[in-house]
């Protein structure tokens, strides 16, 4: 909580002189390297400290600081948290490389440097942002190459260059397993399914593949996925007040974003959905998405395969061949032509697409409709089966039957949502978390065990990481 304090304070005019030339000194974000923000991210850290009076301001329960440095503005709910955050060399750096993927990006479309009908065109990603995701890869591997995770009860080791790549591989593994729950409750609900397409009107599109290119370059790239889940939220706030709403007995499903060959953002969506509920969500969808060519609806039928079919080659294009298994032949070649020449993503390109959402920290694959259930199911395959077989009571024995490493235990779990339905915070199902500090002085809840039942498997504190 805050006092009444105020924080108001003036910097002195030898501070705001300091500030004024740092600014005009200043290279564009968008031309420097990951090492020269490195070395940039040293010198701002450098520049506040020993300077401990700033001009602060009070937004809420929020301390702000206008660093005016690329207009950078760092938040805490204490001066303290703040002024560590400005000393900080990890922040600087995760912050300017934030802000220099999209200046990037923003000079890039405004400049039509990508997409474009142009044979010879860079699609989906420029050149230089593939590049800087390899140069991230690279150093994450680098970092990871030498670490080791320490299970401190056995003392075995494992890579955590080895876990990454494995992360990878579950990742892909869980999503279209999720897909195969989700298909199995639709099924057994009498359910249909629509694949729904969502893109942003021509303002949001730098340099289209057809027509004239009518960009707002003041909107910048993001500004093309920030409008269609604004028109999302409008549109389950639509069916929310026509007593529609998301879950298991309407609708859910799976969203993937994607770019455009551009680098405009457009949005794929695997929707369940009860046929009496079908023209309704449509309706809603035209609404919110009218401009021509905005919306597009492929209904469910078995001459196009199942749902989970349908969309594994959509899953597939958010990962490496080596990750899914699976080598891109001739078929997929041939749909990735028809694919690019509608200005969709391909999976031939798809490094390209996830080298631009990752510039622009946009998250590929996402579930809705849904309770919050992955990360306690995530924690649950996770502990031991002797773990399990250790509990007394009743439950235990459900969750290693019917929920723990099961094919069907997301089904499971949705279907019997008295299982994780908090009364007075406290669930049958739960993952128990602990309140902490981080390196800035700010409270996090971190995970630290599993409630079953009445009985708890603490987890924190069972690996270390170490030195190779």
């Amino acid at each position: 909580m805050l006092d009444n304090i105020n924080l108001r304070v003036e910097v002195d005019s030898k501070e705001k002189s300091d500030l004024e030339a740092g600014q005009s000194d200043l290279p564009p974000l968008h031309v420097l390297s990951i090492k020269q923000i490195s070395l940039l991210a040293i010198n701002l850290a450098a520049y506040f400290i020993g300077r401990p009076v700033r001009n602060y301001k009070v937004c809420g329960e929020f301390v702000e600081l206008i660093t005016g440095f690329y207009n950078v503005v760092i938040r805490g709910k204490t001066t303290a948290i703040v002024d560590a955050k400005s000393k900080a060399r990890g922040f600087w750096r995760r912050r300017l490389q934030q802000h220099a993927d999209i200046a990037r990006l923003n000079y890039e479309a405004k400049h039509r440097v990508v997409g474009g009908g142009n044979s010879n065109a860079e699609n989906y990603a420029s050149n230089s942002t593939v590049s800087r995701a390899r140069a991230k890869a690279a150093e994450t591997e680098k970092f990871l190459s030498g670490k080791v995770v320490v299970n401190i009860v056995t003392g075995q080791k494992i890579s955590m260059y080895d876990l990454a790549n494995k992360a990878a591989e579950n990742r892909f593994n869980e999503l279209y397993w999720i897909s195969k729950n989700f298909e199995a409750i639709a099924e057994e609900r009498g359910m249909g399914w629509l694949f729904v397409t969502y893109t942003a009107p021509p303002e949001y599109h730098p340099n289209p593949l057809k027509g004239k290119c009518s960009y707002n370059p003041d909107l910048g790239v993001k500004a093309s996925h920030l409008y269609i889940a604004s028109g999302w939220s409008r549109v389950r706030a639509l069916l929310s007040e026509r007593g529609i709403k998301t879950g298991i007995d309407s609708y859910f499903g799976i969203r993937i974003a994607e770019t455009h060959k551009d680098g405009a953002v457009h949005w794929h969506m695997l929707v369940f959905i009860l046929p009496d509920v079908m023209e309704c969500f449509v309706s809603a969808s035209e609404e919110q998405f009218a401009t021509y060519g905005q919306m597009k609806v492929v209904r469910g039928d078995p001459a196009i395969g199942r749902a989970s079919s349908y969309i594994f080659k959509y899953l597939a294009k958010g990962f490496d061949s080596a990750v899914i298994g699976e080598e891109v032949g001739q078929d997929v070649i041939l749909e990735d032509e028809m694919r690019e020449s509608s200005d969709l993503a391909s999976v031939r390109n798809g490094e390209r697409v996830r080298a631009a959402l990752q510039a622009m920290r946009i998250r590929q694959y996402q579930v809705f409709g849904v309770k919050k259930v992955l990360s306690l199911i995530r924690a649950i395959n996770k502990i031991k089966k002797e773990e399990l077989q250790a509990l007394h009571g009743a439950l235990g024995r459900v969750v290693e039957k019917h929920i723990w490493r099961n094919e069907t235990g997301l089904k499971f779990l949705l279907q019997n949502l008295d299982l994780i339905t908090k009364v007075d915070g406290d669930a049958p199902l739960m993952v128990i978390k602990e309140k902490s500090l981080n390196v800035f002085g700010e409270e996090v809840c971190r995970p630290v065990g599993l409630r079953i039942g009445e009985e708890v498997i603490r987890t924190k504190g069972r690996y270390q990481v170490e030195k190779a």
